[in-house]
């Protein structure tokens, strides 16, 4: 006998966290498009990815508050083969040329105090009592889901996501490249001697530079 699935309650607190995050990412994105157009490959795209990443938190903020958020059905893959996007050429051409940034702290790197604002007001609201409360009686696979869309955003601000929102897979580790061996020996390059232009006692001879002192000699 199969059990009818159990929705979650509503979650009031939920509603108060929209509203704060909206808060904070709202002047953020309001920075990134002001100041991103220097870089104008990767304005456009990561301002909408952020914008995309904001909207879902915002949806699924809403479902929790109403109570209407349900888990999503497993996927049931049919292709036997993952087939690649079929982009143009000069677009394939300008992703390879101009990625989209992901490495740690990017925005931090590239606007500095101006924009660690912004990272600190996320990361106290991440960190509040009652952010933590929420994460506590919301259902795990709610707090997965946020934490998939807001790990890339702590990415580029530098910020360390609380623990509900962190990835239950290990971090990822370069495997370290084997160094090559030389084809030839290296040479061992001899130095010459430096030889002061006059006789002298000192264990550290001043360097004469001819061009600074060729009105003594003529």
């Amino acid at each position: 006998m199969s059990h009818p699935p159990t929705h979650p309650a509503a979650l009031p607190q939920a509603s108060a966290f929209a509203d704060a995050f909206a808060r904070v990412v709202g002047p953020l994105l309001a920075f990134l498009a002001a100041n991103l157009l220097t870089y104008g490959h990767v304005s456009h795209p990561l301002h909408e990815r952020l914008n995309r990443a904001r909207n879902r938190v915002l949806r699924l903020m809403q479902r929790l508050a109403n109570g209407e958020w349900r888990p999503r059905a497993p996927r049931v893959s049919t292709a036997t083969t993952r087939t690649k996007p079929n982009f143009p050429d000069h677009e394939i051409q300008r992703r390879k040329l101009h990625p989209i940034p992901r490495g740690r702290m990017w925005i931090i790197r590239k606007f500095g105090w101006r924009s660690a604002a912004y990272a600190s007001q996320l990361d106290h609201l991440l960190n509040t009592a009652e952010t933590q409360a929420l994460f506590a009686e919301a259902p795990p696979e709610a707090i997965k889901s946020l934490g998939r869309t807001l790990r890339p955003l702590c990415h580029l601000l530098g910020i360390t996501p609380p623990k509900p929102l962190q990835s239950d897979k290990p971090p990822y580790v370069r495997p370290l490249r084997p160094k090559r061996p030389r084809a030839t020996p290296r040479k061992l390059r001899l130095r010459t001697p430096y030889l002061p232009p006059y006789p002298t006692t000192s264990s550290r001879p001043w360097r004469i530079v001819r061009s600074k002192v060729s009105k003594f000699w003529g």
